[in-house]
């Protein structure tokens, strides 16, 4: 998830994910797992901007990715983003599997850095789903998009769904999505 995030990402996306971060240890059915990830969470808020070897991250003669970040700062990045969800399951294998060695940051890129998907139809598998109902209307208060401007965006200030980049956008797909026009 977190090696497929935008980079950079918009104000809504930062905003969403800190959210989504911040609300991640109440939505985990294990009580024991979820008071741990508040712990981290906690840890890093606390000690943010220090490296510190409670933050989780793996450490060698050559390098030191225990960097803490509060949420808000992790979710700035693709890559503190990555490397806060490597040092929150370094977190829980120290607790499950303590003998095992730290995940790294590259670890993550080579292990999920490929998209596995098994969906099919126009609109999932076969064109690039660059946006959503989360995000925010073009002439919203806000003032921004969660995904890349200029693809699929309604010009009539509805919600905007759209469904491929600038080159990859098609009637197919903006007829898939509903009642929208590709606007490249």
């Amino acid at each position: 998830m977190a090696v497929n995030y935008h980079s950079p990402p918009t104000e809504v996306a930062v905003d969403a994910c800190t959210n989504f971060l911040n609300a991640l240890p109440y939505l985990i059915p294990c009580a024991h797992c979820a008071y741990d990830l508040g712990q981290f969470i906690r840890t890093n808020a606390n000690k943010n901007g220090l490296f510190d070897s409670e933050c989780g991250g793996a450490t060698t003669e050559d390098f030191d990715e225990s960097l803490c970040l509060k949420p808000e700062e992790a979710c700035k990045s693709q890559r503190t983003l990555v490397s806060f969800f490597v040092r929150a399951q370094n977190n829980v294998n120290q607790h499950v599997h303590p003998c095992r060695p730290r995940f790294t940051i590259m670890q993550a890129y080579n292990t999920y850095a490929e998209e596995h998907i098994c969906a099919h139809s126009v609109v999932w598998g076969s064109k690039q789903i660059c946006g959503g109902g989360y995000a925010y209307p073009a002439d919203s208060p806000k003032g921004s998009i969660a995904g890349p401007k200029g693809t699929g965006t309604s010009p009539k200030g509805g919600p905007d769904y759209y469904g491929a980049d600038a080159d990859g956008c098609s009637p197919e797909t903006a007829l898939a999505c509903g009642t929208v026009e590709c606007t490249a």
